[in-house]
């Protein structure tokens, strides 16, 4: 079959199914929700400019703020689950299973053995007899050791063992275990698809999610301030939650940035959330905001449970005697290497926890030691890759950027010139080499206008021939294992060159892909490509394969599974032959007269039929 030019076409359509209707709704849940809110603060302020409302005034504020929240996060998963995010129901699809059974036992491990020395200290304390002896200290380097050694083993033992099999017991404790992590992945997944996004943590516009996570973060803050306990603590509960999300989405986030520059796919199973957003400072500003609840938490604490902290005498103990107390437990903990506890520096604060209070205290100096701390190392190891990364890519051993950088370097070689937008020539020279697949897709205009930067950069490496990307085709198709995303990738770079169809190359790979579920988009697409190009014999011939089975090259009859397997995809060349037929094309009226006859899904054959009838009444 000979090439045929396919002229321009339109853009790329979206990946998933898009529910506009529903993200309004979410949006306007979320928007009202932070308007509930600061209703609320303004309603507890106009009361009194002091804490300690009322209690029964607090009581229904804590009402509002729970059912304000409950809206916007019902909303949010409404949302999530119309667009595959989250099962509608228990056992439904998709299922999240993330999180392995053994690492939450692990943790479950870690934390009793943390609980238990705590206990043992605490115990110990109040009989005088708290003390770590030489020999226990001993227990303690071996203790680690031996971890260590676990750790470093496990995975050498894992790959002797497992050609092996696993034994009875070994799959039987697997089994039992997989609960404890679908159960906390399920909760992981409505953390992120219902409560971040409730937060606004999926709007594309900066300043949005700012001001929907200010709305909800400030107010919770404010309340927690204001109601009296214990419903102070139902908003400060409020804050930590979408505290938690938020960063729970930045780590999905960042999963998803590291397995693209791994395999280079924006689209499919392995990319749970996507680059829409870069959440790294919503979560640090986030977590931020937990220097502020903790103190108000444990304040309301206090409130409730006075027994677990002595306040030594002098004015009524307010909010900031509890910060200045927080600040110096925070003072002592793993950022600053306990150096209150090694120079002995002792705190001045007026709160002293009590036996039971440690507990408290304990609780969040390990909020603190491991929950901010890896915050922090995270958003550093980010910064260091990100210039290790551009690093390599000036030197030209990368060809590609990680979806966060790409388009701030693209933006530098592209700006406004007389109220258009032109290309930045020194800029574009000094550029280095890129990848041409991942140069056609940015071409799509709505890319604009970093688009005008990657066809001048196509052009400049000689990475816009059409007949390249049909060989790279060819070779993703027939890999033995298939990726449905990097097809469909090279798919678009076919299409965005403008060239020549090679449709030999294309019969050849739908034909090869057929009867692979896992393939069915990737085939509808090249059918829509196929269909959008220019009438002509080979186009006619391609669409005909697709449809019945039958090739006109040399007059063969090719076997009758290459017909293609889906009746979607057929219907998009019987839709693409039905113009041709309507324009007098004999070609085109024979082959949808034999899809009326011999196609198997019973509506391609009346959808035929339709359209033999349609040609009947006009001649």
């Amino acid at each position: 079959m000979t090439a045929t030019a396919i002229g321009d076409t339109a853009s790329a359509e979206a990946e998933e199914p898009r529910y506009d209707g529903e993200y309004d709704l979410a949006f306007y849940a979320t928007v009202i929700t932070s308007l509930v809110l600061t209703v609320l603060c303004g309603v507890a302020f106009r009361q009194t400019p002091q804490p300690d409302l009322p209690p029964s005034v607090s009581q229904q504020v804590a009402a509002v703020y729970a059912l304000a929240c409950g809206v916007a996060v019902a909303a949010s998963w409404r949302r999530a689950v119309l667009g595959g995010k989250l099962a509608a129901l228990p056992l439904g699809k998709p299922r999240h299973d993330h999180i392995n059974g053994w690492s939450i036992l692990a943790l479950a491990l870690a934390v009793s053995l943390i609980a238990g020395l705590a206990a043992w200290a605490a115990a110990g304390q109040s009989n005088g007899e708290a003390s770590l002896s030489s020999e226990l200290g001993a227990v303690v380097v071996f203790g680690l050791a031996i971890a260590f050694v676990i750790a470093a083993l496990a995975p050498a033992l894992a790959r002797v063992i497992a050609p092996r099999g696993l034994g009875g017991f070994a799959r039987a404790a697997t089994t039992a275990v997989r609960p404890f992590g679908l159960v906390i992945s399920a909760i992981d997944s409505v953390l992120v698809f219902a409560v971040a996004e409730a937060a606004g943590a999926h709007r594309k516009n900066i300043f949005v999610r700012y001001a929907m996570l200010g709305g909800v973060i400030i107010p919770s803050a404010v309340l927690g301030y204001y109601l009296s306990a214990p419903w102070g603590l139902v908003p400060i509960a409020g804050g930590f939650v979408v505290a938690i999300a938020i960063s729970r989405r930045w780590a999905w986030i960042e999963d998803d940035r590291e397995i693209y520059m791994l395999n280079h796919r924006y689209t499919g199973a392995h990319i749970r959330i996507g680059f829409a957003q870069d959440l790294r400072d919503e979560a640090l500003l986030s977590f931020m905001s937990l220097f502020f609840l903790v103190p108000l938490a444990l304040w309301q604490v206090h409130k409730v449970w006075p027994f677990l902290f002595d306040i030594t005498s002098g004015p009524p103990i307010q909010f900031w005697d509890w910060i200045g107390y927080f600040g110096t437990e925070l003072a002592k903990a793993v950022p600053f290497v306990d150096w209150a506890e090694i120079y002995q520096v002792q705190g001045v604060a007026r709160i002293h926890p009590t036996g039971v209070g440690r507990h408290v205290v304990f609780a969040t100096r390990v909020l603190v030691d491991l929950v901010f701390l890896a915050a922090l190392l995270q958003a550093l190891s980010i910064s260091a890759r990100n210039a290790k990364q551009m690093e390599l890519f000036r030197a030209g051993t990368l060809d590609r950027l990680d979806p966060f950088i790409e388009p701030r370097e693209f933006r530098k070689l592209v700006r406004r010139q007389g109220g258009r937008w032109g290309l930045d020539q020194p800029a574009l020279d000094a550029f280095p080499k890129y990848d041409g697949v991942r140069l056609a897709e940015l071409s799509d205009p709505i890319h604009h206008p970093i688009s005008l930067a990657a066809i001048a950069l196509r052009r400049r490496d000689h990475t816009d021939d059409a007949a390249r990307f049909h060989e790279q085709l060819l070779e993703r198709a027939f890999q033995k294992t298939k990726d449905s995303g990097a097809i469909e990738e090279v798919l678009n770079a076919i299409r965005m060159t403008g060239d020549a169809l090679h449709y030999d190359t294309l019969d050849h790979v739908r034909i090869e892909l057929n009867g692979n579920r896992a393939m069915n988009r990737a085939r509808e697409r090249l059918l829509k490509m196929v269909a959008e190009a220019p009438a002509s014999p080979d186009r006619t011939a391609t669409l005909k394969s697709a449809l019945l089975g039958i090739s006109d090259q040399a007059g063969t009859q090719l076997r009758e599974s290459v017909r293609d397997s889906i009746a979607s995809a057929r219907q998009i060349a019987l839709r693409a032959l039905s113009a041709m037929a309507m324009a007098g094309d004999p070609n085109a009226i024979a082959v949808i007269d034999q899809v009326a006859s011999t196609d198997p899904a019973g509506q391609l054959r009346r959808e035929a039929e339709g359209i033999l009838a349609a040609l009947r009444r006009g001649g």
